[in-house]
């Protein structure tokens, strides 16, 4: 009955109040941060970038026929500039979206296994694979398509 006796009731009162509180929590989670950065997300997409080149230079050295002093630079490049891009990162840093650090770490992880099993078949000597060029890069892509896919995603969510 209802509370004040006229007819069956068909749920509990409390459970009203609660389907409100889920409904209004599960649209805040589907709604843009406000506040991202676009300059944030180029910023990645452009770390993202110097990755990819460095990879993809790096699994070719051993066919390369300067591969040692091209690989030097190489280091010499990303070294020099991964900070710089890393601190104007972290300066430009505001508001994420949900689900931004898991996405981050996810991306960093997957570089590190892809990036580590190209650089064991390539680098090491252990294995001897010679691969095309456009093998080698196409994994080097791979390493990084996540971390620039978050970077796309960070300047999407800005708009």
């Amino acid at each position: 009955m209802t509370p004040d006796g006229t007819g069956p009731r068909t749920s509990h009162p409390a459970d009203a109040r609660r389907r409100g509180l889920l409904a209004r929590a599960d649209a805040a989670g589907h709604r843009p941060a406000v506040g991202t950065s676009a300059t944030e997300g180029r910023l990645v997409i452009t770390i993202g970038a110097l990755t990819f080149a460095f990879l993809a230079v790096t699994f070719q050295l051993t066919s390369l026929e300067w591969g040692g002093l091209i690989g030097a630079a190489a280091t010499l490049v990303l070294l020099a500039a991964l900070p710089f891009l890393a601190r104007a990162r972290r300066d430009h840093e505001r508001v994420h979206p949900r689900g931004y650090r898991r996405r981050w770490a996810a991306a960093a992880v997957w570089a590190v296994v892809v990036a580590g099993l190209g650089a064991y078949l390539w680098r090491s000597g252990l294995v001897d694979v010679a691969a095309p060029v456009w093998l080698t890069t196409a994994v080097a892509l791979a390493a990084v398509a996540p971390l620039l896919a978050l970077g796309a995603w960070l300047v999407r969510s800005a708009r």
